[in-house]
């Protein structure tokens, strides 16, 4: 990603809707994220994605089935 002239967002706290709002700003592809932090975020922004994002990635806690189909 860096290599082809991607960016990385890190953020010192996490705020869902912050996260989302970059999500937003059209030039994020990949969301990485545990999966609580990513049902925040999807319920911060009711469950709506910037078209670009292509790929959301979880780890570190098995992803709910509910989420999944989120």
């Amino acid at each position: 990603t860096l290599n082809a002239g991607g960016a990385v967002y890190l953020e010192p706290r996490f705020d869902a809707d912050r996260m989302m709002a970059l999500a937003g700003n059209g030039r994020v592809n990949t969301i990485a994220a545990a999966p609580t932090l990513l049902d925040l975020m999807l319920d911060s922004a009711k469950g709506r994605v910037a078209e670009t994002v292509r790929t959301i990635v979880t780890a570190g806690a098995k992803l709910p089935p509910e989420l999944r189909a989120k």
